[in-house]
């Protein structure tokens, strides 16, 4: 729980920063370079805390590509939800003119 929470804050601190810093490469790459700046944190986090082992930053490349994978029926389901509830804010601005 600790480690979640570390991971987090460092990823809206440091990460934000290196987002910033790599943002020419975002252009170019920009899933992979948010993959790369969170597989960092993990990493980071890893070598702070001495009970969140990771062995390489290989694998915590891998584990924050399971977790995107993990995440993604969830993301286009929400994203189709989120085209369903425009469509029907739109229906109601068209009933009522």
């Amino acid at each position: 729980m600790i480690a979640a929470l570390l991971i987090g804050l460092l990823t809206v601190t440091l990460g934000w920063l290196l987002t910033l810093v790599v943002f020419p490469l975002t252009w170019l790459l920009p899933g992979l370079v948010f993959l790369l700046v969170n597989a960092l944190m993990i990493y980071i986090v890893g070598r702070m805390m001495r009970g969140f082992r990771v062995a390489n930053f290989v694998t915590a490349f891998a584990g924050c590509c399971g977790t995107y994978s993990a995440a993604l029926p969830l993301r286009i389901w929400m994203a189709s939800l989120r085209v369903d509830m425009m469509g029907w804010v739109s229906g109601i601005a068209e009933y009522g003119d």
